[in-house]
């Protein structure tokens, strides 16, 4: 992550944040749905 900070102007860095964004999302979708969900969809922690 520090390496990033001293590149803002990097191309992929919009990308790069909105991947970690979407990641974080999907997870704690997933988290606060998983009574609803299929056991197949989610990664089993066991």
């Amino acid at each position: 992550m520090p390496k990033y900070q001293s590149r803002i102007s990097d191309p992929l860095y919009p990308y790069i944040m909105r991947q970690k964004a979407a990641v974080f999302i999907t997870s704690s979708m997933l988290r606060t749905q998983r009574p609803q969900l299929p056991s197949s969809l989610i990664p089993s922690e066991s």
